[in-house]
Parts: C-alpha cells; structure tokens; sequence
C-alpha cells in the first residue's frame, strides 16, 4: 500500500511539472509570436498610440522633503530608486519604482501637513500626445490631451482633472478616460521620463528642431540658451527645449513645442531605424521606455516609422472653455465633447483616405468672415476648424452683416479642398472664386524677381468661409 501511495504522489508530481513546463511553453510562444503592431496593421485603417512623458524629480524632491519632516533611522529618507534599478539587465520596469510605494502618500502628505503633486503621489505626468497613424498612407496626425481636461472621474464620484487617474505602469484606467473622451481607442503607449529624453535623443544622434526665436534664459538653473532657426539640438538642449516656459509664452505655444519634438522623435526613430536590430541599441532604449508593446511589436512599429510622413504630420489640440472647480481650473472641451469626438473621428477617416491622405485639406489655410451680426461668431468659428488642424490665418467681419446663408469660397482652385472644409459645418454654398494679387503684391514680387523669371505667387489663405444667418455655432441649418 505504501508503494502504491508513494507511485500515486510521484505521478501527480511528475504530472503537475509535465503541465507547469507545458503552460510556460505556450506562454513563452505567445508573447514571442504575439505582435500587436502587425496584427493592426492587418486589420486596417489607423492605430493610435500614446506617448507619456512623466517627471519623477518633482515627485522625487517632494518624497525626500516629506520623508525627512517623518524622520527615519538616522533621521534620513530612505533611497529613491530610478529607472535604471528596473532589473539585472537595466531594463526599464512596467511599473515605476519611484510610485511602488504610494500607499506611503497618506503618512506623507499628515505628517508635512500637504499632498503631492496634482493629487496622488504617482502622479508625475508632464504631458500626453496621441500619434493616430495608418501604415497605408504612411500618414499620421498628433494631438495634445491636457492633464486639466474636466471630466467625472468615476473613482473618487467627482468632477477632477483625468491626470489624477494616471500612475506610471498602471495606465490603463487613464487610458479608457481618454479613450472615453476622444470616442476611440487607444490600444498602445509609450512612456518615458523628461530625465530619459536626453538618452534617447542622444542615442539617435539628435532632433532637428525649428525655433522662432532665440532663447536665453540666465535666471535659472539650469539655464536656458537655445538658438534661433532650424538646428540640431542635443538630449540636454531637447530637455530644456521641453522644459522651459517664458512668462509671455501662451499654453498654444508650450503644446507647439511638444508636438514638435514627438514629431521630430518619430522622424529620427524612423531614420536610425536600422540601428534598432543591434541588440545594444534595442536594450539601452528600452531601458528608458515603458511600454505595452513587447520587443517584436515595439521593433515593428519602430520599422513603421521610417515609412511615416512625418512633414506633414497634423498637429491638433483640445480646445473648451476653463472653469474654475474646487480651487482649480479645468477645460472643458466644447459642446460636451462631441465637436472632439467629431475631429478625432474625421481625422483618422482622412489620414485612411489615399486621396484625403495626398493633398494638403488637412493643413488648408483659412480665412473666416462674420457675415451677422452676432459678436465674436468669427472667433468661436476658427476654434472648431482649429480643432480639426485647420490654419485660420484671418479672422474679421465680412462686407456686411446681413449673409442669408453661409458661403465658402475657394481661393486656390482646389475645389475639393473647399468642399471638405464645408462638410465640417454642413455647409452646401460652395463657390471657387480665386484670389487676384493685389497690385502691391505684384510690384512686389516684380522687385523680388529683378525682371527676370517670375516668382511664384500665394495667396495668404485657401478657402473663405462667410458666416451667415443659417450658422447656429456649429452647423449649418
């Protein structure tokens, strides 16, 4: 009886390491076949991915200034790990040190008699960018989500900022909200630290950047000295490019510059993609990554990249009204969200479309009349047609303020340019009525071309919209 209760627990023994090696198997063949960026690609039309980018220093002097206010053996914090403690082999890990222990945030923040930044001790998000990108026309679009968009934050049953939502390796609660917010998916991330940027520019050799004007800024420390034009900047020059904020620089301005930099990211991936395949290469940028994207996904996007258009890449924000709620200001997209759910979803329809895809429609320049006489109607109009990435390079009244029904006239003659932009507001009086230059601008460009070969001539905009009676703010009636 012994032996055959003995044989009876070896064979379950045996059995359960038979299913254990089996089940690790599979697990290991899945996540080595699974590779969810060709599996979208398959499936067609465009895939977003979000792109944070957190700053750990903020949450970091905080934990240090609260741990000593506590006191602790000697008196002194205990060690903050970084990014690069993740593993043996460096690699960045799924969930970031620095947040491992937020349970700690309530002794903190009743000892200091305070709370961290923004509401939650993991929360260190300096901003996020969607990248909406579709493989088949190689074209993509970005847009700027605010950590102040208001919204109901079902967790804590208030109205909040959705940041709050957002801890770093756990992303998937602030994900569905921007999901919810945008009225689709956002099936991919990547994340990085403000403190990781320079390794990672530096490892592609650099941004190319655009700056209008020259940056110097010796009051603070560090300081900020970034020159005019168009310029490879380094990964120490990219993080203060990023970090810095003039007192006369508009929130426009600070969301320019990020969606410039995710851009000139993405060209540069795209440009050293090659450079991926080293298994050096690979494993020192993804150490200072997170993402959902497992090692043949992540190398399959970076391929992806250096198929992307990234030129005429679309560049769109939130736009809403601010509100003041429990001591803090928050947007509040505008008609509760639709006219954003509308420009994401026309977005992604346009960069799916190869003839959409190959003009300029999206990037149209526009002028916008006020053909009533409802005050500021013109203002309010460019922020709709602002939000789909539209340029409105001119905002006035019309001739008169008595228009019947609202017009939108064709000045380049691509009518169909004018035709997409009237579908926005609904509108069906479409005309093409080019633009002559001006007498001045003949002379002009006559003094310019030094009588020889004529110069090309533009004209400030492309498509005219006059605002008629029939415009209720958002349609056409």
């Amino acid at each position: 009886m012994r032996r055959r209760g003995g044989f009876d627990k070896g064979f379950l023994l045996l059995l359960v390491i038979i299913l254990i090696l089996v089940g690790t198997g599979i697990f290991l063949y899945a996540q080595v076949r699974t590779d969810k960026i060709t599996e979208l690609v398959k499936k067609g039309g465009p895939f977003t991915v979000a792109f944070f980018v957190t700053d750990r220093t903020h949450l970091v002097k905080w934990r240090e200034v609260a741990q000593s206010s506590i006191g602790g053996p000697d008196g002194a914090a205990p060690p903050v790990s970084s990014a690069a403690d993740g593993g043996s082999n460096g690699a960045r890990s799924s969930t970031t040190p620095v947040a491992s222990d937020a349970s700690n945030s309530t002794a903190l923040a009743t000892a200091t008699g305070g709370t961290p930044p923004i509401s939650a001790v993991s929360n260190t998000l300096l901003f996020t960018e969607l990248f909406s990108y579709d493989p088949k026309t190689q074209k993509g679009a970005l847009l700027d989500i605010p950590g102040n968009v208001g919204s109901l934050i079902g967790s804590i049953q208030k109205i909040d900022r959705i940041d709050v939502l957002f801890k770093p390796g756990k992303e998937d609660a602030y994900r569905a909200k921007i999901a919810s917010l945008i009225g689709s998916s956002v099936p991919l991330y990547i994340e990085t630290d403000i403190t990781d940027i320079p390794k990672i520019v530096d490892l592609l050799g650099g941004l190319n950047l655009f700056i209008a004007n020259p940056v110097q800024q010796t009051d603070t420390n560090p300081m900020v000295l970034l020159p005019s034009g168009s310029i490879t900047l380094d990964g120490s020059k990219v993080e203060s490019y990023l970090s810095f904020k003039r007192p006369s620089d508009s929130e426009i301005e600070v969301i320019s510059r990020r969606q410039r930099f995710v851009q000139s990211l993405l060209k540069a991936i795209g440009t050293h993609s090659a450079l991926f395949d080293e298994g050096g290469v690979y494993t020192a940028f993804r150490s200072w990554v997170s993402t959902d994207m497992n090692r043949r996904s992540l190398l399959s996007f970076i391929g992806l990249m250096s198929k992307l258009d990234a030129e005429k890449i679309v560049f769109q924000r939130v736009l809403g009204v601010d509100r003041a709620v429990d001591g803090q200001q928050l947007l509040f997209p505008h008609y509760d969200g639709r006219l954003l759910r509308e420009t994401v979803q026309q977005t992604l329809t346009s960069l799916a479309n190869p003839q959409t895809a190959s003009d300029q429609s999206l990037n149209a320049r526009l002028q916008i009349l006020n053909g009533t006489q409802v005050t500021g109607l013109a203002h309010r109009t460019s922020q709709i047609f602002q939000s789909f990435g539209y340029d409105v390079v001119s905002v006035g009244n019309a001739d008169r303020q008595d228009y019947a029904h609202t017009e939108i006239l064709d000045r380049s003659g691509n009518i169909s340019q004018a035709q997409k932009v009237a579908s926005i507001i609904k509108c069906t009086q479409i005309a093409s009525q080019p633009v002559a230059p001006s007498v001045s601008t003949l002379a002009n460009a006559e003094q310019k071309s030094g009588g020889g070969q004529p110069i090309q001539l533009e004209t400030s905009y492309d498509v005219t919209i006059i605002l008629g009676k029939d415009f209720d703010g958002r349609y056409c009636k």
